[in-house]
């Protein structure tokens, strides 16, 4: 029985790291970006009806740090929304360790 022999990629076409890590930027890329878009959306909401700047920044530091469970449904978007950029920030750091771009 004959065995044939592994295909060798052709010059300049990535291997299957290099296209799962292409994968994963772009997956964690868009959830950053998504995620970005729904925490500064709800944040700014609730940072104006928190009042003067500084309070709005207390405001927004206690919400990411609280437990979601605790929090009222704006501010429990708000901070769900900062932990998919905190994800996709991962799985964006991922990609660029699994293509070798910060090599």
């Amino acid at each position: 029985m004959a065995t044939s022999r592994p295909r060798r990629p052709v010059a300049g076409e990535p291997s299957t790291v290099e296209w799962y890590g292409r994968l994963v930027q772009r997956l964690g890329g868009g959830l950053a970006v998504a995620s970005l878009l729904v925490a500064v959306t709800s944040g700014a909401a609730l940072g104006l009806a928190a009042g003067p700047v500084g309070a709005s920044l207390d405001r927004l530091v206690t919400i990411a740090a609280a437990d979601p469970a605790t929090l009222p449904t704006l501010a429990a978007v708000c901070h769900y929304g900062l932990l998919g950029v905190v994800v996709g920030s991962w799985f964006l750091g991922l990609g660029f360790i699994l293509t070798g771009f910060l090599e």
